[in-house]
Order: structure tokens, then C-alpha cells, then sequence
């Protein structure tokens, strides 16, 4: 199929190059079937258009393949053209904007890639035949929206959230953050009395380290806000200076308190006829229901671990390194073959709260500030649009509010390495404020992620550690996702886990004294494994990097152990399905397992690693085998890559060897090729 596509197209340009519009064209029609499957079928098609001066049908073709790679080059460059034909010159800048966010590139690079484009633009403008008037106009908003990407390649990536800007040292802490038409602000949240005003750091960055975020919706911002509610709710209000004095009439009784610190929220439990001043600016956040709906569950809980490895649980006995969960989750569903579809937190998590594959859902780019598309409802949306109040306790700095992971969350609390301690300390707090609604909460332990990172661990980590395992201690500087296998890393990792186990018991205790068990849905999952644990180091996605816990406990789940085939893209049809939520699967990459009643069981799991300036790599699993692929060229900013020379190994899972069998590696290709079919180069 794909040595067809690549005749094809290279058929249809040389007609095209010498003037055979009508013979390209019907080449093409013939042959739609093979074609519309890569991304060069829309990049013809609307070639063929544009030579016909067909603009409109040219855009449109290009905007269908810019669904399928919206950061495609080629596709961006050609509707910079077809629209300034069409004279949408904003949208023509757009595309313009896109090219300019194309890579991370030094500023040097970054004045040549802006000129050319500029250039090449102008070259563009030219040949359209437009007055002098005209031409202006069309420069001077290509001028701004090139002085307004300077601007936004100042701010700070998504990662360093709350960091705005760091040249200009600028912070979302004490300002409004808005996404998807959305206002939210941004207060600070600790265990200190003091306001934003009152801490003192030497720039944004110590601030973003040693201050928690909190942030809601914002609902009213100013001196006056009055409302009716029929229940109880409570009400977030953040006052933007220090000392300002609040009135709350509720229920024609009136009642002055003084909010101290500025840039904290304190909150309210109101109910009634109410009707809020201040003689300084206040910003009120949504207000949350105290109210359940009884169709709903009580509790949905998402206990996310970063960086756990199933195979490392199994090896050492998940009984033995996690006695608490294993005694919580063993009474519901322990799934033992569960595999990540990203190798790392960023490609990973987007793919467990959309149900997509990277490829659909395309956050991939280190670098680059990009985010789930407003196009595809997340997980979180999900549960807050069926009522729930929704929670995200966090401190992974790839799953902050910019990636997209605000949208659809009411309260959101968030530091980067924010201890797993005080992660269940805050859980615990807003798990009793909302008892009486029905909740939604996303937890996120990172304290596992401190061990790549070469953080010294807690006075019970370093006590369990014999001196033997101390002194094999090597700093690995690599990223996380790149270390090799190391001794003393294996040893802090097995007893950091001992620890995290023991602070999960306090959840698992207050959960189980607290909540009727059969109102509750709660799961435990992980975005990937470690590659310091892999003792073979030959490819990049081994079991010990890429098979993940999945632990669920729901009344109906009693006491099973799955070994069927899952992958991290299922986890939000499993969730919503157990949930009794309706979700519309069809545009997704999530299925049901057999065990919870879908149609069937899956055939191969899919593990991929789309990472620009590295090869592109694949592990398909299935109960028999793994395929593990990798190109032998390099993946480009775009995510695009060269797939005709490559390697495949196939691995015999019963027997724990390579092995060669030309169906099944042809059976591979296959399923590499169709999956990357928009984001293959041929």
C-alpha cells in the first residue's frame, strides 16, 4: 500500500509540474481510495484546485488535512496562499502565526525563519496583482501578527505555569487566565497567612516553586454582585489588595468580614437571597453546589501516579511493595495488562483524559505551546458537564491549566512537585467540604518522578537504603524518559513506592469510613513505566517503560484480575462507562474491555514515541508478541517522518526471546503504517 501511495503521488506532481492539470486531476479520482489515507492527498487535491483558481475547494481540502497534522508545514504555507487569494488576510496571517510557532529555534534562527517566511509572503502578495493600498494593508496585518508572536514567544512555556514571563518577570499568580472563552483567576493557595502582596521572592521562578495556585472560574469581578440560590453553595471571593472590607446580605441579614490577605480566596457557604459589596475590587468565583444528584455516583476518584511500572509491581510483588493499595484494589479489579500510549507525561495523560491516540489528540512537542484543542471534550468537561463538582489536586508540570486541562474543572490547586504528602492533605480537606455532591477529583502523586530527577529523598526513602545500594549511586543527567539502567535509582524507587503506599492508606481508609463503596468509583493508573528499570537496553519502549497499573474499585468489579489487553486511551470509556455516563466513542481511540461488557477484546495494544529530533518508535502488544519499530530517520518539528527505512523486532513473550516470522512482521508494518497515515512522508 504504501510503495502504491508513494508512485502515485510521485505520478501525479510530474503531471502536475508539466502542465497536465486534467490528467493529474482524474489520476488522482481514480485512485482516492489508496490516497485520501495520507496527508499528501489533500496537499494534491488542493493543488489541483488552486491551478484551476478554485480557491474556495483548495482551502477546504486543506483544512480537511490540517484536521488530520495541524502543525504539517506544507499545509500551514499553502493556506498562508489561498487565503490571501480569497482575501482572508487575517486567516492568512494565522497560518502565518502557526509557521512562526513552527520549533523551539535560538533567536538568530528564529530572524531568518520570520524573514524568509516574510519574503516568500511578499513574493506571494505580488503575484496577486493588488494596488499599492492594498498591499500595505495586507503587510501591515502580517507586521502584527508577527509584533504579536513576538510577544507571545516572550511568555513562558506551558510547563512553567503560573510563570507568565520570565524576561519581563511577570506571573499568573494575582491575574486572570482565560481559555476557551472561559475567565478564570489565579490566587495563591498555602498554609501560610500571608497574601501575594506580602511574599517576597527574588524573581517568578522561587515563586512558582514555593507557592501553590488555586484557581476558579471567575463569575463577577468588581464592588457589587447579587444572586438567588436555592441550596446551599459555597463561594470563592479573592480580594485583588489587602484589608478589604466585605458586606454580605443574605436573607435581608447583613453581615461585614474583612478579608485580610489579598489574592487568597476565602470561602462562603451561602444560600438565599444574596447580595455581595466591598469597597475594594473582588473577584467571585463560581459558586459550587452542595447538592447531589442521585443518579450520579458520590465519588469518582482518579489517583494518578506518575511514572509507576507495572512490571516493576509484578516483579517484586504488588502485595509486597504496595500492601495497602493491593488490599484496597483487590477487592474490585486489578488489570495486569495495561500499556501506556506515550512514553512520557505530556504525549500520555493527554491520551487518558481525550481517549485519543497522539497522533489524534497531537500534543507531542517539548517545546512548543500547545494544547488540547477546544474541538475535543476532556475527560474532566465530561464529568462537570453530568453535574459533578470537578477537582484537580496537582503538581506534574505537563498536566498544568495552559495544556488544556483547566476546561471543565472548578477547583483547581496546583504546584509543581507538591509534595505527596500534602497532596492527600488537600484531598482529604475538599473530599469532606463536598461530601454532600457529588465530586469528581483528579489526584496526581509525583514523588516518583523525584527519583529520576535526582532529588534526595525523605528521611524514611534514605533509611530504608543500605549502604550497598547508597554507594552504586550515579547521577544520570539525562532526561527522564532517556536514563539508563541504574542500581541505586531501582533501589530509591522500590522503597519511594513503600512510601507513596503508605500515604495512599490514609486515602484508601478515609474513602472506605466515609463513602458508601457502592456510590463510588475509584482508580488508580499510571501515564508510564521507568527506563532505568529496563535491564535490556535496546529499545526504547520495553515492559518495564510501557505496561502501567490500572487498578478500578466499583461494586460490580468483585475480585478480578484482568489479563486482557488495555491501553491508556481506554481509560476514559472504562471511567464514563462505570460512571453511567453516555459518551460518543466513535471519534475516539477509547474501547470498552470485555470484562466491563464491550463487543470484544483487543488484538494488539499501541505504545509510540512521536518525540522531533529522534526516531520515531512503536510497540505493538499483544498476548503472543511485541513488534517493537523504529525509523532510521528522524522524526521533524512537525511531527512528520520518513517510515521506508526503519527496524522491527519481533519479541516472543511466552518464550522471552527474538524470534522471525515475516507474516507477523508484515502484519506490523501494517498497523505502523496505517496508524501514522497522516503523518507519514513518502
Amino acid at each position: 500500500m504504501d510503495n502504491k501511495i508513494s508512485s502515485l503521488k510521485l505520478q501525479i506532481e510530474e503531471l502536475i509540474n508539466s502542465g497536465n492539470i486534467y490528467e493529474a486531476k482524474s489520476l488522482l479520482l481514480e485512485n482516492e481510495e489508496i490516497l485520501k489515507y495520507s496527508i499528501d492527498y489533500f496537499i494534491l487535491k488542493s493543488l489541483i484546485h488552486y491551478i484551476e483558481g478554485d480557491y474556495n475547494n483548495a482551502k477546504i481540502s486543506l483544512e480537511e488535512g490540517l484536521s488530520y497534522n495541524p502543525y504539517n508545514f506544507e499545509i500551514n504555507y499553502n493556506l498562508i496562499i489561498i487565503c490571501l487569494y480569497l482575501e482572508e488576510f487575517e486567516k492568512s496571517s494565522g497560518y502565518f502565526f502557526n509557521l512562526l510557532n513552527f520549533k523551539n529555534m535560538s533567536d538568530e534562527e528564529y530572524k531568518i525563519h520570520a524573514k524568509e517566511l516574510l519574503n516568500s509572503i511578499l513574493n506571494h502578495i505580488e503575484n496577486i496583482g493588488v494596488d499599492d493600498n492594498k498591499k500595505l494593508h495586507i503587510l501591515s496585518i502580517f507586521k502584527e501578527k508577527l509584533k504579536i508572536y513576538n510577544e507571545y514567544s516572550k511568555k513562558s512555556s506551558f510547563k512553567d505555569f503560573p510563570n507568565k514571563n520570565y524576561t519581563n518577570q511577570e506571573s499568573y499568580l494575582g491575574s486572570s487566565l482565560t481559555l476557551n472563552n472561559k475567565k478564570y483567576y489565579v490566587g495563591i493557595y498555602n498554609n501560610n497567612q500571608y497574601g501575594l502582596n506580602n511574599l517576597t521572592f527574588n524573581n517568578i521562578e522561587q515563586l512558582r516553586m514555593n507557592v501553590n495556585s488555586e484557581i476558579f472560574e471567575t463569575t463577577y469581578e468588581g464592588l457589587s454582585y447579587s444572586i438567588t440560590l436555592e441550596e446551599d453553595n459555597i463561594i470563592p471571593i479573592l480580594a485583588t489588595e489587602n484589608s478589604t472590607s466585605i458586606k454580605i446580605k443574605c436573607n435581608d441579614e447583613d453581615y461585614k468580614i474583612d478579608q485580610i490577605f489579598s489574592n487568597k480566596y476565602y470561602y462562603y457557604t451561602l444560600k438565599g437571597n444574596i447580595e455581595i459589596t466591598s469597597n475594594k475590587n473582588i473577584i467571585i468565583g463560581k459558586p459550587l453546589k452542595l447538592v447531589k444528584n442521585e443518579k450520579n455516583k458520590d465519588l469518582v476518584l482518579t489517583i494518578f501516579i506518575d511514572g509507576l511500572s507495572y512490571a516493576f509491581l509484578e516483579e517484586q510483588g504488588l502485595e509486597n511493595i504496595m500492601p495497602n493499595t493491593y488490599k484496597f484494589f483487590n477487592k474490585g479489579t486489578i488489570c495486569k495488562k495495561c500499556y501506556t500510549t506515550g512514553e512520557w507525561t505530556l504525549p500520555s495523560v493527554a491520551s487518558m483524559c481525550t481517549g485519543l491516540h497522539t497522533t489524534s489528540h497531537h500534543l507531542f512537542h517539548p517545546s512548543r505551546k500547545d494544547s488540547i484543542s477546544n474541538n475535543i471534550k476532556t475527560l474532566f468537561e465530561i464529568y462537570q458537564d453530568e453535574g459533578y463538582n470537578t477537582c484537580v489536586i496537582n503538581n506534574d508540570w505537563r498536566v498544568t491549566p495552559q495544556y488544556g486541562y483547566l476546561r471543565g474543572v472548578d477547583r483547581f490547586i496546583y504546584k509543581p512537585y507538591l509534595d505527596d504528602s500534602n497532596v492527600l492533605y488537600e484531598a482529604l480537606a475538599h473530599l469532606r467540604t463536598f461530601k454532600s455532591s457529588n465530586q469528581y477529583m483528579w489526584l496526581s502523586f509525583m514523588d516518583l518522578h523525584k527519583v529520576s530527577d535526582n532529588i534526595i529523598p525523605d528521611i524514611f526513602v534514605q533509611s530504608k537504603m543500605s549502604l550497598q545500594e547508597k554507594s552504586k549511586k550515579v547521577f544520570d543527567t539525562n532526561k527522564s524518559v532517556n536514563q539508563s539502567v541504574n542500581d541505586e535509582k531501582i533501589a530509591h524507587y522500590k522503597y519511594q513506592i513503600l512510601n507513596l503506599d503508605s500515604i495512599l492508606e490514609n486515602l484508601y481508609n478515609y474513602i472506605e469510613n466515609n463513602f458508601d463503596m457502592d456510590k463510588c468509583v475509584i482508580t488508580l493508573v499510571s501515564d508510564h513505566g521507568k527506563p532505568f528499570l529496563q535491564s535490556v537496553q535496546d529499545f526504547n519502549l520495553k515492559e518495564e517503560k510501557t505496561r502501567v497499573p490500572l487498578m478500578i474499585r466499583h461494586k460490580e468489579l468483585d475480585k478480578i484480575v484482568s489479563d486482557e489487553l488495555i491501553q491508556t486511551t481506554d481509560y476514559l470509556s472504562i471511567l464514563t462507562n462505570l460512571s453511567q455516563i453516555n459518551v460518543d466513542l466513535k471519534s475516539r481511540n477509547s474501547f470498552l474491555p470485555k470484562f466491563l461488557n464491550g463487543e470484544k477484546e483487543r488484538d494488539y495494544t499501541y505504545c509510540e514515541s512521536i518525540f522531533p529530533g529522534q526516531s520515531y518508535k512503536a510497540a505493538i502488544s499483544t498476548n503472543d508478541y511485541i513488534g517493537y519499530f523504529e525509523s532510521k530517520q528522524l522524526v521533524s518539528q512537525d511531527g512528520n517522518v520518513y517510515l521506508d527505512d526503519y527496524t522491527l523486532k519481533l519479541w516472543d513473550r511466552n518464550n522471552n526471546k527474538y524470534f522471525s516470522d515475516d507474516k507477523i512482521k508484515e502484519k506490523c508494518l501494517d498497523i505502523v503504517n496505517e496508524h501514522m497515515k497522516y503523518f507519514r512522508i513518502y
